[in-house]
């Protein structure tokens, strides 16, 4: 299912046809900063969504999609995680592009996350490391 804001998702057909896979996804008009996102889902995906809002309304997307699926319910956050320590990574220079181009929007350590999505109704259970200093955080419904 592609849940995304009603011009997105008229355009989306032809991109899925294209991509061979139109038969294969459920398509839904909504704005998760208004709207609960459809339940019955079993996983969740936000991938580069929260780096690009301030703390509170990243809480209100977060909270949404938690409003719209029951408790246990996974979701998968893909986002480059600044690193704890001092050590290079390409989230600082993204987080310096965030707060040129995005106002609120940045890059945020794990525990940062975790707060967010603990704040959004969410527990983080897990971290998988991506190629670029990407990371998969991987949260279930509380």
């Amino acid at each position: 299912m592609l849940f995304d804001r009603p011009h997105v998702i008229e355009a989306a057909p032809e991109v899925l046809a294209d991509l061979g896979c139109a038969d294969r996804c459920d398509l839904v008009a909504g704005d998760f900063f208004s709207d609960p996102v459809p339940s019955g889902a079993d996983l969740y995906l936000l991938s580069r969504i929260l780096h690009d809002w301030d703390d509170d309304r990243c809480v209100v997307i977060l909270a949404n999609i938690r409003a719209g699926i029951t408790a246990g319910t996974r979701l998968a956050v893909v986002e480059r995680p600044v690193p704890a320590t001092d050590s290079d990574s390409l989230a600082f220079s993204y987080d310096v592009h965030m707060m040129v181009n995005n106002l609120g929007g940045r890059e945020r350590t794990v525990a940062e996350y975790r707060a967010l999505l603990h704040a959004g109704g969410f527990e983080l259970e897990a971290e998988h490391p991506l190629p670029l200093d990407m990371a998969v955080l991987l949260a279930r419904a509380v």
